[in-house]
């Protein structure tokens, strides 16, 4: 049976595994970066992927694209509005990307071509899935770019990347994302090379879009004071595992695993008295070798006890799930959260 509005994205048991040489030339080791991950997404909503460097998030994000198809080992399922993608080709990919998902990546400088024109690069996507001409793909690519907040866009559409600033480059990013109108966007830390006021600019114009498009947004951030203000749902990952789960607002104000409190104490605020320090997570993230027989975050925990050592904790608690044999209960937050808290 088909649902009447599926989901825009599903990912169900979602695994990534890598494969990298063992220690000292020893047979080859296998690397889980994302472990059983499951998440979905409905029109309109902003949903935050949120963990330090290495808690796969990022990698999360491109299986969701079916970029990892020949790097790595991807099981699980990827329904993008309700079609099972999970064994798709990549002509069928290639089909998808572009036209019903697009994807804001990381560091723009990277992601756009710098030998293209401005204009070529937002209308090729156009061309490729909407049987634009040259010339209408060219118009279309100067009004995406007055969309995005470009000021003198017939200008900037001659221009090439390096002519541009960090945030100019990341709305052309946008710009190149939404042309063909998906109803999914994917936006993996676009904020993270650019200052302070301009990621405040980016962030409000993803979450105008979501308003003026009607698409559905998937934040991937390592600031979780960015997802706290700019999401209705957030996923907290620690070492490819989903630690955490729930509304925004619910999450940041009564958190439940003691990795999501450590995030939030890393976060800095205009509420927090001045001489109050801030609390780093001791430690690193570690690479996750195999499927997890523990609690991921045992090693840095401060409330680890044995039975954190014995099994993986297994995500618990509905709409506010959490992955804790020993969940932090009764110490709410003063402040909320979420784009509409």
């Amino acid at each position: 049976m088909v649902e009447a509005d599926p989901p825009t994205l599903r990912l169900r048991g979602l695994t990534v595994e890598f494969d990298r040489p063992g220690h000292l030339g020893a047979g080859v080791e296998s690397l889980r970066a994302v472990h059983e991950a499951s998440l979905q997404l409905r029109k309109g909503e902003v949903v935050g992927v949120v963990g330090e460097s290495g808690s796969g998030k990022s990698t999360l994000g491109l299986a969701a694209m079916g970029l990892l198809r020949a790097a790595a080992r991807v099981s699980g399922t990827v329904e993008i509005g309700g079609v099972d993608m999970s064994a798709a080709s990549e002509p069928m990919w290639r089909r998808r990307r572009g036209s019903d998902v697009g994807m804001v990546f990381q560091e723009p400088m990277t992601a756009l071509n710098p030998v293209m024109a401005v204009w070529a690069q937002i209308a090729e996507p156009l061309r490729e899935h909407r049987g634009m001409s040259r010339a209408s793909a060219r118009r279309r690519a100067v009004e995406l770019l007055a969309e995005v907040g470009i000021r003198e866009p017939e200008r900037v559409a001659r221009m090439y990347p390096h002519q541009l600033s960090g945030g100019m480059r990341q709305r052309v990013g946008i710009a190149m994302a939404i042309g063909c109108e998906p109803a999914l966007l994917i936006a993996d830390e676009p904020t993270t090379a650019l200052d302070v006021s301009v990621q405040a600019q980016i962030l409000e114009l993803l979450v105008a879009l979501v308003g003026r498009m009607g698409l559905s947004l998937l934040l991937i951030s390592h600031n979780l004071g960015v997802i706290a203000e700019t999401t209705d749902r957030v996923v907290v990952m620690y070492r490819g595992c989903v630690v955490e789960s729930g509304a925004t607002r619910e999450v940041v104000s009564a958190p439940a695993h003691p990795y999501t409190r450590g995030l939030l104490d890393c976060v800095l605020s205009l509420d927090r008295p001045r001489d109050e320090p801030l609390h780093p997570i001791p430690g690193s993230v570690t690479p996750l070798a195999g499927a997890p027989r523990a609690c991921p975050f045992a090693e840095r925990c401060a409330r680890v006890g044995d039975v954190c050592l014995t099994g993986l904790p297994e995500l618990r608690g509905g709409a506010h799930a959490c992955a804790c044999v020993d969940p932090i209960a009764g110490r709410a937050r003063a402040s909320g959260g979420g784009r509409h808290g």
